[in-house]
């Protein structure tokens, strides 16, 4: 599995400069808190998963909300279009 995503960020990242398939995230991500997030998981009660899933759409929410409307949210916040156009913008 860690030479299998190696070998993809290699291949995906080559471009960029990427000369290795050394990834060490990836073995500690799967072999060890993969496990831990299951076992957790089956120890949570009904509630704590509904606690947790309405926790997750308001986080959501909050983060992305303002994004679903950026038109209102710019009057709203009376942003001026150049600042907007500025802020988006790289230069």
């Amino acid at each position: 599995m860690h030479a299998m995503f190696g070998m993809k960020m290699h291949a995906r990242f080559k471009a960029h400069g990427k000369r290795t398939l050394h990834n060490p995230g990836a073995l500690t991500a799967w072999l060890g808190y993969l496990p831990l997030m299951l076992l957790s998981g089956m120890s949570l009660t009904a509630g704590d998963w509904v606690g947790g899933i309405l926790l997750t759409i308001a986080s959501v929410a909050i983060v992305f909300g303002p994004r679903a409307h950026p038109q209102e949210t710019r009057q709203r916040l009376s942003i001026p279009a150049e600042l907007l156009g500025a802020l988006r913008s790289p230069t």
